[in-house]
């Protein structure tokens, strides 16, 4: 059964643009993978691609840029605060649909979610 929910707060937009965990996540990720490849790969951070240029611009600049800017990468308080949006959010929506009468009623959002925090990035599945 599909139920339309309206609720300003569930725009795909507004969610993408508050939620995005990506670029702190791809840093953390891509530089342990380069550091573990030792003497196989010409370099060993985000930062030493950034610095080669060696990539392509038109489409990876900005988002380079942005992950880079990600000192604490998934330790930042920017991403824990999205973490814990998020979390209201799977709230939010759970909620709505109990409303809607979609059978979910007084299910815990992590059953319907998956985990409502997985720990830092290396412990995801």
């Amino acid at each position: 059964m599909i139920v339309r929910l309206e609720d300003a707060a569930l725009d795909t937009d507004t969610l993408t643009a508050k939620f995005r965990l990506n670029e702190p996540e791809f840093k953390t990720a891509l530089n342990r993978y380069l550091q573990q490849q030792g003497s196989h790969v010409p370099v060993h951070s985000l930062a030493e691609i950034i610095a080669s240029g060696q990539y392509h611009k038109p489409t990876l600049e900005k988002f380079f840029a942005t992950a880079q800017s990600y000192e604490d990468g998934p330790n930042s308080a920017d991403y824990k605060d999205r973490r814990m949006r998020m979390d209201e959010i799977r709230i939010e929506v759970a909620n709505l649909m109990g409303e809607k009468s979609t059978g979910c009623a007084g299910v815990s959002p992590s059953k319907m979610f998956g985990p409502s925090h997985w720990g830092n990035v290396s412990e995801r599945p």
